[in-house]
């Protein structure tokens, strides 16, 4: 067990109050620091609880905060003998202080932590990024993101950065990315390698992102921005406004709104019956577009600057 306070920097471990389980001194002060890979959260348990319980726990009690210093936001105040829930850090640090002040005669407290990566993120746009990136990932991860955006909207995945053990099939480092919010969900791909996968765009409002590493080969990893989509139907004879094509061009194109944001749209395989008119795009006016048919239009908002790495 660590002493009355430490820096704690394996990827999990375990610390308690001093004299635990036989009780703690009165006036005693102790702050542990908790530092994990970056790209990694905290998962911190406590185990056993018994410190003397006041109103607000004023007098004895262990407080939790959220990054490296006591001014961190705080995550619990907690005395008493009932165990709290688990905590989980919002990034790679935790902040851990211990007091004590009266005579009372408590076990005092002991907790356990531990290193993860991946979780449920539940935002219109963010980063994904491997852990420890742009440094080297380590040996032997398995982490899993479930991306959720709001309802009945898309979600868009564009890779920054790519570089993974290369193999074949990627049967050692890899990262894999499917359809829906389950392992069971439709494979959209699996890669490694140095090349940049191209953008992706899921069916619904829900991305699943697997990321493996074996103990060996260790690289930088990857870093991917996702972002909602929307998904429409544009009407014969109207594109829509903010959408626009490169004359003679189908598939797929990018514009930027005087907004200030990026708009993708592409018309899917098979349902193609879109005719442009001569004229380029331009900052203040779209090029002409006529729609001859139904047809299903994705539109991608994309923020103009890059949005926080979660």
């Amino acid at each position: 067990m660590v002493g009355c306070g430490d820096s704690l920097q394996e990827s999990s471990g375990n610390f308690s109050s001093p004299g635990f389980p036989n009780g703690y001194s009165a006036y005693m002060h102790c702050i542990w620091r908790i530092s994990v890979t970056p790209g990694e959260k905290i998962i911190l348990n406590f185990t056993s609880m018994d410190l003397y319980r006041s109103h607000l726990c004023w007098y004895d009690h262990v407080e939790i905060r959220d990054g490296y210093w006591r001014k961190a936001p705080l995550k619990g105040r907690f005395c008493g003998d009932k165990l709290p829930e688990p905590i989980i850090s919002t990034d790679s640090r935790l902040w851990i202080e211990f007091r004590s002040s009266s005579n009372w005669v408590g076990k005092g407290f002991s907790a356990v932590y531990e290193a993860i990566c991946g979780g449920e993120v539940k935002k219109d746009n963010g980063q994904i990024q491997s852990p420890n990136y742009p440094d080297d990932y380590r040996p032997n991860k398995v982490c899993v993101w479930k991306i959720t955006v709001a309802q009945s909207y898309h979600v868009g995945l564009t890779f920054q950065s790519f570089e993974i053990e290369r193999h074949d099939s990627c049967a050692y480092d890899y990262l894999e990315v499917r359809d829906g919010n389950s392992e069971s969900s439709p494979l959209l791909g699996r890669f490694c390698g140095y090349d940049k996968p191209d953008d992706i765009k899921s069916s619904s409002n829900q991305l699943w992102m697997k990321f493996v590493s074996d103990g060996s080969v260790n690289k930088a990893g990857f870093a991917a921005n996702f972002f909602k989509g929307e998904q429409w139907s544009a009407l014969p004879g109207k594109l829509g406004t903010g959408m626009a094509c490169s004359p003679g061009s189908l598939g797929t194109g990018m514009a930027r709104s005087p907004e200030g944001w990026a708009q993708e749209w592409s018309v899917l395989p098979g349902r193609v019956h879109v005719h442009c008119g001569d004229d380029n795009l331009r900052a203040s006016r779209l090029a002409s577009c006529v729609v001859v048919n139904i047809v299903t239009v994705v539109r991608l908002h994309v923020p103009a600057t890059p949005p926080p790495a979660l």
